[in-house]
């Protein structure tokens, strides 16, 4: 950790967070299931960051801040929104069209 004065009562730490999600996808059967997906490419994230001097104090407060900055920007959950069924179409000529376009 480094102390800087300009950032008063901060830290820049280098934070390291595993980032993981769920993405819809089909199952065996051909059922809506969900797979765990890496956004990054990688299960983890990290990076320098300047973060209040309290919560490097102890994992649970790391987390709890992590955890409330996350809702704050609401970011907590993937959005899955805009759902919409592709239709074939051979004759068209996009080779098909969106149901609800």
């Amino acid at each position: 950790m480094t102390k800087d004065h300009s950032q008063d009562g901060f830290v820049q730490v280098h934070l390291h967070l595993d980032c993981d999600c769920y993405v819809p996808t089909v199952d065996a059967d051909g059922m809506l299931a969900f797979r765990t997906a890496f956004p990054t490419g990688d299960r983890f994230v990290d990076f320098k960051v300047w973060v209040p001097e309290e919560v490097t104090k102890t994992k649970t407060a790391l987390i709890d801040y992590v955890r409330q900055r996350q809702e704050s920007s609401a970011a907590e959950f993937v959005s899955l929104d805009n759902a919409d069924i592709w239709v074939e179409e051979p004759d068209h000529e996009d080779g098909g069209h969106f149901a609800f376009s």
